[in-house]
This record gives C-alpha cells, sequence and structure tokens, in this order.
C-alpha cells in the first residue's frame, strides 16, 4: 500500500502479524519487529495505514490482533511497547498527544496538536545530581512559555539557557545596542519575543549556531511596545562597543551629581546614555575624556574635570535637557553660570 500518504504509519510484520508505528522518515534506515526482532526491508510494502500521529495511534487500536502468542510472552511484549510509548512519544502536558522524542531541539518538544513547549523527559544514571528545579527556574520557563518542568535543575538550567542565547543572537544581530539595556528591560524583551506566535516555529528552525532567522521588521512590531520609548528604540541600531559605553555612562552620572541635585541611577543613567550616542554625540564625550588622557571622567581631577562639565557643548546642552525631561532639578547654587551657559547656547542653536 505504498500509496498511502502520512508522517506516521502502521507497519505490519510479514513473519509475526505485529502491528507497529513509526515516524515514516525513521523508516529509511530500517524498521526492527520489536516482537520478533525481524529486519523489516520492504516496509513499504507492510503499510496498513498512514496519517497523522494521533490518527495513526488511533488505529492501530482498531486494526485486527496478531496470532495469539503464549500470555506470558504477550504480556511482557505489550508492556515494553508501552514503555517504549511513553519514552519515545512522551505526552503534551496541555492536550495529552504524544509527540515524537526525535522531534526535540535542546531537550525542549513542540507539540503538533497545539503547539505547546514543553520539556523532553530525560533519563539520568543512578547516582546523577536529580536535584528539582528550584523556584527561579520554575519562574523564567513560564515566563518563556514552556508547560512542565524538566526533571532536574541542571536541565532547567540548559534549557533556559538554550532558549535566551537564541533569541538574544537574533535580537544582538538586528539590534547591536540591545546588549547595553539595563538587565530587566533586557529580560521583558526576551520574554516577550518567546511568547511571541513565532518563536515556536523559529526555535526549531534556527540555524546550526542556533540563531532564529528572524527579521529586523518582525522583531521590531515585538520589542517597540515593550520599551515604549521610540527615542531609545532608535539606539538599539547604534553600534557602540563596550569602552565607550561605559565612558559615556559614567559621564551622564558624574554631570547630573555636578549639575544637578542628585546623581542618575539604574535604568535612567542606562536610557539616556544610549540616546546620546543615538543623538550623535556620545562619540564626542568619549573624545572629551580621552583628550585628558584618562579612560573616565573620574579619573580626571580638579579643574580638567569642572571644565569638561562647564563647557558649553552640544553633548552637555543635549544632556542637561534628557536631565530636565526626567524631572531633574539644578542644584540651587554653584551651578547658575551653567545654567546661563546651556541658556544663551540652546538660543544660539535654535534647541
Amino acid at each position: 500500500m505504498s500509496e498511502n500518504k502520512g508522517k506516521y504509519v502502521i507497519i505490519e510484520c510479514p513473519d509475526c502479524g505485529r502491528n507497529t508505528y513509526s515516524e515514516r522518515t525513521q523508516l529509511q534506515i530500517g524498521l526492527i519487529c520489536p516482537r520478533c526482532s525481524k529486519t523489516i526491508d520492504n516496509w513499504d510494502e507492510c503499510v496498513k495505514f498512514a496519517g497523522s500521529l494521533r490518527d495513526v495511534q488511533n488505529r492501530i487500536k482498531d486494526i485486527s490482533s496478531p496470532p495469539e502468542k503464549p500470555k506470558e510472552d504477550s504480556l511482557a511484549s505489550e508492556m515494553d511497547h508501552i514503555l517504549e510509548d511513553e519514552i519515545n512519544y512522551p505526552k503534551c502536558p496541555e492536550c495529552n498527544a504524544p509527540n515524537c522524542i526525535e522531534n526535540a531541539k535542546n531537550n525542549l518538544l513542540k507539540c503538533e496538536e497545539c503547539e505547546v513547549l514543553y520539556p523532553k523527559p530525560i533519563e539520568r544514571a543512578d547516582g546523577a545530581n536529580l536535584e528539582t528545579p528550584n523556584e527561579k527556574q520554575q519562574t523564567l520557563l513560564e515566563s518563556f512559555g514552556i508547560k512542565g518542568l524538566p526533571s532536574t535543575a541542571q536541565d532547567a538550567n540548559d534549557m533556559i539557557l538554550s532558549i535566551t542565547k537564541a533569541l538574544e543572537k537574533s535580537i544582538d544581530e538586528n539590534f547591536p545596542a540591545y546588549k547595553h539595556l539595563y538587565q530587566d528591560l533586557k529580560f521583558k524583551i526576551l520574554f516577550a519575543v518567546a511568547k511571541s506566535p513565532i518563536f515556536k516555529d523559529l526555535y526549531f528552525k534556527a540555524d546550526k549556531n542556533n540563531k532564529l532567522l528572524i527579521s529586523k521588521d518582525v522583531l521590531s512590531e515585538i520589542i517597540l511596545p515593550v520599551i515604549d520609548d521610540e527615542k531609545l528604540f532608535s539606539a538599539l541600531g547604534e553600534k557602540i562597543d563596550r569602552e565607550s559605553y561605559r565612558i559615556v555612562n559614567e559621564y551622564v552620572i558624574v554631570f547630573s551629581d555636578f549639575v544637578f541635585d542628585k546623581a542618575i541611577r539604574g535604568e535612567d543613567a542606562c536610557a539616556t546614555t544610549l540616546k546620546l550616542f543615538s543623538k550623535g554625540v556620545g562619540d564626542s564625550i568619549v573624545k572629551f575624556v580621552k583628550s585628558k588622557k584618562q579612560t573616565s571622567i573620574k579619573l580626571i581631577k580638579g579643574n580638567d574635570r569642572i571644565e569638561i562639565l562647564k563647557k558649553v557643548s552640544r553633548p552637555n546642552i543635549e544632556l542637561d535637557k534628557m536631565l530636565l525631561n526626567l524631572g531633574f532639578e539644578k542644584k540651587s547654587t554653584g551651578c547658575l553660570f551653567i545654567i546661563i551657559g546651556f541658556l544663551v547656547a540652546g538660543i544660539l542653536l535654535n534647541i
């Protein structure tokens, strides 16, 4: 019955009559009958039915039973078959449909029926570390939309790393400054992409380097609502090396503390740093600092530091505006000359 079409097939052993099922692609390497151990080379001629995995499993129950065997042999054979099914076709925790373990990627399965992602069962040797996943790992897996838990904490860790690396490789390629984002925001973006409809297909079609084949336009539609800041989103396209980012980030903190009533910190400092590069003035700050033969504004002492921070320059003016927009207030004393300078410069530059 070679005309039967379908991903899975039911095969009848020509020697003992045992019915078994398998994925069609797996049969190309040969099939061994689980009852009599005969190698079925002409399996295509022995196909009794073909269809989806669920159809095949339902149909096999209705096919006539093979010739009777002694009760003990029959029971042992059936138990072997049940055990084989549990290991090779673990059931989806959402819809209970079995899925072929050969289709797993990095110990993660996608249900062919409801497309839920869930962990592949892994057999562990005696004496192996069987510590169960901790609360943080459980929360992360749930955030990625994974149903169920891996058997061990190590399996959970491997799965989390596999998913985050695949996501970050694709995001980094399209948005080079993503790596500089504040950690909390990076996780929000990862979770948003992982929960999007495209992730399930892309993860299982990733290239050999585990990079998702996803376009910048598609990623933009997911990331922009998470960031909810078009200027910061625009900055993600900038190519910024780690040293330059660090120099500008430290400058932002020192400048805010010098001119305003407090130093900017955390996520605001990170976003402000990236926006300065997006406006094209980040590199100027790096040059300011390096002109003093230093690698940080913190290492520039006394009048040299004050000269840079007081300078009526476009970087300082842009930074001043950003901090005001964030609600920072000028110091009441000691910076009047800076405020006047910025106002005059703002008028001259029409900003």
